[in-house]
């Protein structure tokens, strides 16, 4: 663990800042390093690469709702004017799209991540030990839930940046939940300083 552990406060602080008025202020959020989230190396078996998909169940729910909802419409308006026909289905081809584009096609929450001793691999984007300062978690709370984030705190010289990575369509029947186990992955590869 790193001794300066300012820069977590300063991520958080600019993520709050990122946030509108509202959403500020019934915003809570945390921020924990992967080492301080398991404590210890706890990963017994000897494997030189980890790599995590987005769960596809979301993916196949979505469809089947609206296999559906077209179902159920087709069978609602057999006995409605062309026109209502035309209009329901335009409809309901828009929110279709909508909801399947964000649930299949969104990099922002669809992409693979590969965790090995040379570093973490985001879909195109490296990021070697030797470059990563730290890594966290940031969990936020969003309406009844909450949204935790894979940060990578990278060292830029004297200057530390970072690179947020939602962690939403990730999930592991286990407890602690993904970001328990991203975050014993991540220190299992970590090269111990």
């Amino acid at each position: 663990m790193r001794q300066n552990i300012e820069y977590l406060e300063q991520i958080k602080q600019l993520e709050l800042q990122n946030l509108d008025g509202l959403a500020r202020s019934f915003c809570n959020m945390e921020i924990h390093t992967t080492s301080e989230i398991i404590n210890s190396n706890e990963i017994k078996s000897n494997i030189n690469e980890k790599e995590f998909k987005p769960e596809f169940y979301f993916k196949y729910a979505v469809i089947i709702i609206f296999t559906l909802v077209f179902i159920i419409m087709g069978i609602s308006l057999k006995n409605n004017s062309v026109g209502e026909i035309i209009f329901a289905v335009c409809f309901i081809g828009i929110i279709s799209f909508s909801i399947i584009n964000y649930f299949i096609t969104n990099k922002k929450v669809n992409f693979k991540m590969t965790i090995n001793h040379k570093g973490i691999f985001v879909e195109n984007n490296e990021f070697q030990w030797k470059n990563i300062y730290d890594t966290a978690i940031l969990t936020r709370s969003k309406g009844k839930g909450y949204v935790d984030y894979l940060i990578i705190v990278l060292q830029n010289g004297e200057d530390l940046k970072y690179e947020k990575f939602n962690l939403s369509r990730f999930s592991a029947f286990h407890f602690g939940f993904f970001s328990y186990k991203l975050s014993r992955y991540i220190e299992y590869f970590k090269p111990k300083n």
